[in-house]
């Protein structure tokens, strides 16, 4: 007993120094991408955002913010060991957010540098004619190549939206998609005195060549995935989106209740309170999160839980938390503590989920079912020689009577 608490401290030490380092290093990214210009003159700046996402810094005449996307190829780190070659917005996944307000006229300037043809769809923005929803042929010729396409509406609605490429299911679980938050002229009391605003963008990539098998928040997986800072008594929003291409995600918070404002955009009438919030693909929902717990460390996390977990059964994929400021952050505790406490007991499956370690007999039953085995086979001769026996008495009586015959 005193070797496992010993066991935990330990890693509960280790987790504690490794937040303070990835900390550490998002604060230094963020400085970095506070300073960043853009790669090249087609491409919006970025803004680190609390949320782990970058927003994109608009070009503002007037009422109207103009951003400038380019859908470019680039190397992008789930977490540790796990890179993908992305297909990205601005060379970062998800693409970046773009921040408005309601009755503000959007411009997306988008220049298309993949090596094969693309539209940006849209998502849940309505107003605007139909040469603005990317589909192609439908509403706008492919964008090839090198090539440049102007979007542009009207931001009349407030709520949650996103933008994503409408091409195919393994070019969009690549990393083309982003957030479109757009500013309430006038707050509803529920989105007013809010300590802070996250978006939570939940994607899966196909990584193996096959279904999807790898899920991320804000592009990143357990346990590089951003928390969720809060004080206690703070009311926080989530704006969550699910862009996976199959998979529904049901998003549960440990010790915290939901409260739902707004679903696709629409606000949703008081009373609509839980601690697991289901969104299917394509789907926003809105949620305030009162921070009412004991201080600590709270995970959120999705109960498909071959969304959590990798090929091992340890914990990956659609993990957050709510981490209360002033309190020992275990968050990454979790990983190491159940590397270190069920190292055998759990097999990788075809599919990637954990499944029981094969049955192994012991010698008692091994035994037992060789003399079973042995019995029937005793059992199945001696029923062959009497029917081998039975079928000569047959024929002989049959040459007896033939013989008999004058």
């Amino acid at each position: 007993m005193r070797i496992a608490l010993a066991v935990h401290k330990r890693a509960a030490i280790r987790a504690a120094i490794f937040s303070l380092v990835v900390s550490a290093l998002g604060a230094t990214a963020s400085n970095a991408a506070m300073q960043m210009t853009p790669a090249n003159a087609n491409e919006s700046a970025l803004a680190a955002r609390a949320d782990g996402t970058f927003a994109a810094v608009p070009e503002v005449h007037g009422r109207t913010k103009t951003f400038r996307l380019v859908a470019r190829e680039a190397q992008w780190t789930l977490r540790s060991g796990v890179t993908a070659a992305a297909r990205t917005y601005n060379g970062v996944v998800p693409g970046p957010t773009l921040v408005v307000n309601q009755g503000d006229r959007v411009v997306i300037d988008f220049t298309n540098e993949l090596d094969v043809p693309d539209t940006i769809h849209l998502h849940g923005i309505h107003g605007a004619p139909p040469e603005m929803d990317g589909v192609a042929g439908i509403s706008q010729p492919l964008v090839a190549p090198h090539g440049t396409f102007r979007y542009e509406f009207t931001a009349n609605e407030d709520g949650t939206f996103l933008y994503h490429s409408h091409s195919n299911e393994a070019v969009l679980d690549s990393g083309l998609y982003g957030g479109i938050i757009v500013e309430p002229a006038h707050p509803r009391a529920v989105e007013r005195g809010l300590s802070g605003d996250y978006l939570e963008i939940l994607s899966a990539w196909q990584l193996g060549g096959g279904p999807e098998d790898h899920f991320t928040i804000n592009g990143k997986e357990y346990p590089e995935t951003r928390q969720i800072e809060v004080r206690r008594g703070d009311r926080v929003r989530i704006r969550w989106i699910n862009i996976s291409s199959e998979n529904e995600h049901t998003m549960h918070s440990h010790g915290h209740d939901q409260r739902v404002i707004a679903r696709d955009a629409r606000p949703v009438p008081d009373g609509d309170v839980e601690d697991t919030v289901m969104i299917g693909p394509g789907q926003r929902v809105d949620v305030v999160v009162t921070a009412d717990a004991i201080p600590g460390t709270w995970i959120v996390h999705c109960h498909f839980l071959d969304h959590t977990q990798d090929q091992q059964g340890m914990p990956s994929g659609l993990i957050t938390a709510l981490h209360y400021r002033g309190t020992p952050n275990v968050f990454a505790a979790m990983d190491e503590s159940m590397r270190i406490d069920m190292p055998a007991m759990m097999q990788p499956s075809m599919h990637g989920a954990p499944q029981a370690a094969p049955f192994r007999p012991s010698r008692r039953v091994l035994l037992a079912l060789i003399v079973a085995l042995a019995a029937a086979i005793c059992v199945g001769v001696l029923a062959v020689r009497r029917l081998r026996a039975s079928r000569r008495r047959i024929l002989a009586a049959e040459r007896g009577r033939r013989l008999r015959r004058p």
